[in-house]
């Protein structure tokens, strides 16, 4: 409220969707922190098969994973283990195999789980805080299917989502942060009107590059 920054809740690491979605998209065969959008791309291609089966590995009301299936904050690769492969009954995807109907049901059913923990937390959130107006930020934040599905709930009467959602995005919170701090007035109602933000290279020069 008025500028500040209260910390009303925390939810603590392994317990974090980022893990649970970035878990799916490894066994799905593709790269973690980078290529979530793909498993978000072939979720409509399928059918939601798997929620059921994936409701034993994240809870959804507590918000915690069963670290049965999980291995990342044990700092293991990749970050399922083998108990995940015996619960779906299916192999893990090579990255090399082509589109298959049944990754496609995985994919489907690990963003129906994803959409339905986002819509919790997001209404948490409006009872938290009281507010009608929703800033996210990290690399789930980007999933624009369960973003959507905040406004059409009518959550929220606006939603903003960074788009610098790594070490980038942290870096600029940090910044003002600590220059509101110190006493340097930050615009308020600044609007990021343009992401394509530094230096821009023309193609000569991304060819001899």
């Amino acid at each position: 409220h008025k500028g500040q920054t209260n910390l009303l809740k925390s939810y603590y690491l392994p317990h974090s969707l980022g893990i649970f979605y970035g878990a799916i998209t490894q066994f799905l065969g593709f790269m973690q922190h980078d290529e979530e959008w793909k498993v978000m791309g072939w979720a409509p291609y399928g059918k939601n098969l798997f929620s059921d089966k994936l409701s034993k590995i994240i809870n959804i009301e507590k918000h915690e994973l069963n670290l049965k299936y999980f291995q990342c904050h044990k700092g293991l690769f990749p970050w399922y283990t083998e108990e995940l492969t015996k619960l779906l009954a299916i192999k893990p995807r090579d990255n090399k195999s082509d589109f298959s109907p049944i990754y496609a049901d995985l994919a489907a059913s690990a963003q129906d789980i994803l959409e339905s923990c986002i819509l919790k937390l997001a209404k948490e959130s409006k009872e938290l805080s009281g507010l009608n107006k929703l800033a996210m930020a990290g690399g789930v934040a980007l999933n624009g299917k369960a973003n959507g599905n905040i406004l059409k709930e009518s959550i929220f009467e606006d939603l903003f989502v960074t788009p610098a959602s790594a070490d980038d995005g942290s870096a600029v919170g940090a910044a003002l942060w600590v220059a509101e701090k110190n006493g340097f007035k930050v615009d308020k109602n600044f609007k990021t009107r343009n992401i394509y933000l530094g230096k821009s290279y023309s193609i000569k020069s991304c060819s001899e590059a």
